[in-house]
């Protein structure tokens, strides 16, 4: 499985996400996504496939998962699996700039409305 370094994404950061709402960096846990850091397309988690679902297979791994305690924010590294179409696709996407972002689609452990939490413009 030739696994390719495509880039450093940033997984979180303090900011705003486009829901207006933010993860605090500093109170999430990585441990259990450490021990099996599976890049999926799409947040599939089903483990369901067929053909028309080729999209939904897992095609990488992160690698180097680590926390940037300067800027508040967690990053890893792509290594995208180019061993077929889909994954060579997904890897000439991230290189050229096409796709620039990622989800980590985090479990919410907690939620907090206290406005000494908040910044400008959450919710």
């Amino acid at each position: 499985m030739p696994l390719e370094f495509a880039k450093t994404f940033v997984i979180t950061d303090s900011g705003l996400n486009r829901n207006s709402r933010r993860i605090v960096p500093t109170g999430m846990s990585v441990i259990n996504f450490r021990k099996n850091p599976v890049m999926l397309y799409n947040h599939n988690r089903t483990g369901k496939y067929n053909e028309s679902d080729k999209y939904k297979l897992p095609v990488g791994i992160w690698k180097n998962i680590r926390y940037e305690a300067s800027k508040l924010r967690w990053l890893a590294e792509a290594y995208i699996d180019t061993d077929d179409n889909v994954g060579q696709r997904l890897y000439n996407k991230v290189k050229n700039g096409v796709i620039r972002a990622c989800s980590i689609g985090a479990r919410i452990l907690a939620v907090s409305d206290d406005p000494k939490d908040m910044v400008p413009g959450q919710r």
